[in-house]
């Protein structure tokens, strides 16, 4: 018997990279502790024909991979579903290829988009900085706008992870305690 573990994903795109969520689990009718969320940023690939088709570079040595802990993707979902302002995750060091990295993701309101009245739209910007840059010099960055309904579009998916994570709690249940953890924030 095979056994095919269920993926699904959801992508937005700008000119120069982007973003994917992955929700990633063993079997689609057990809920599991394995199941998880990769959110990966990737670059373009420069292409000699610039007729062609855009690519991404999914796996290439620039792209930016995390698994997210559950934590993170509430944190993610509440920025994405308006609940908070914006988001600073710094400071994870983890491996990126060969060298020792941290890897930074922050949510925030659009400045260039308050400019032409798209007040609700959102700019990820996602980087690989080097541990110790003696070693590796080369950082990475990437900055992805994120539409109104594109951001909403992620929070529900990430909301629909968090259901499935915690099945005896719904959707309302979650965002109200999502509502609740920023509030006691703001005190």
């Amino acid at each position: 018997m095979t056994h095919n573990p269920l993926q699904r994903n959801l992508k937005a795109f700008c000119s120069n990279c982007a973003l994917e969520l992955q929700f990633c689990a063993n079997s689609a009718l057990e809920r599991d502790d394995d199941s998880h969320i990769f959110l990966i940023i990737a670059p373009i690939i420069d292409s000699v024909d610039k007729g062609r088709n855009t690519s991404y570079d999914w796996l290439g040595p620039k792209t930016l991979s995390m698994k997210l802990k559950d934590e993170e993707v509430m944190m993610i979902a509440s920025v994405f579903l308006r609940i908070c302002d914006s988001l600073k995750m710094d400071g994870r060091k983890t491996k990126h290829r060969s060298f020792a990295a941290y890897k930074n993701i922050h949510i925030y309101r659009n400045p260039d988009s308050l400019k032409q009245n798209h007040q609700d739209d959102l700019l990820v910007k996602g980087g690989i900085y080097p541990v110790d840059p003696k070693l590796v010099s080369e950082k990475f960055e990437y900055m992805i706008p994120v539409p109104l309904m594109t951001a909403t579009r992620l929070g529900l998916f990430l909301l629909g992870y968090l259901t499935y994570k915690t099945p005896y709690v719904s959707s309302e249940s979650l965002i109200t305690s999502l509502r609740l953890a920023h509030a006691s924030t703001l005190r």
